[in-house]
């Protein structure tokens, strides 16, 4: 018989298990107790079924460690998939702060290029006035730089 086809064939009632001295309550128990453990004799089953349940059941583990490997396989990459993703998310949060730190120094440099840009108009805007105001001074003089009059 083939695996799954079917019952067994001590279900066909041709085994020991069918006969009278095996079933409970009958005659021929008297002296001792009618428990099922006492009177289970196991089913004679033929060498080849033995070895097909053998094979079958071999072949369940074979396939059982296979998928317990692949489920080991899969995981180990899982994890160092999750592992990968945790450094790219420490990566990625360490490149924010460079970034923002970055935006804030060059957010400072434009802030000083401005005020040295602001000082640098101031300067030459004072040395514009004092070349008019000496400017004027020579032309008022007659072009001595030292006026000897008082009246200017």
């Amino acid at each position: 018989m083939v695996y799954g086809s079917g019952t067994p064939e001590w279900a066909n009632g041709k085994s020991s298990l069918s006969t009278p001295q095996n079933r409970r309550g009958n005659g021929g128990n008297e002296g001792r107790s009618n428990s099922y453990q006492n009177s289970y004799q196991a089913p004679n089953l033929n060498a080849s079924r033995q070895a097909e349940q053998t094979a079958v059941m071999e072949d369940s583990l074979k396939t059982n460690y296979d998928a317990e490997g692949n489920a080991q396989t899969v995981l180990a990459h899982m994890t160092a998939q999750r592992h990968q993703l945790n450094s790219a998310h420490t990566n990625v949060n360490e490149m924010k702060d460079l970034t923002e730190k970055a935006k804030k120094e060059l957010a400072e440099l434009v802030a000083r290029g401005h005020r040295q840009k602001k000082t640098l108009y101031g300067v030459i805007g004072a040395l514009t006035l004092t070349d008019i105001f000496l400017f004027y001074r020579i032309a008022r003089c007659g072009g001595s730089f030292f006026c000897l009059s008082s009246s200017y």
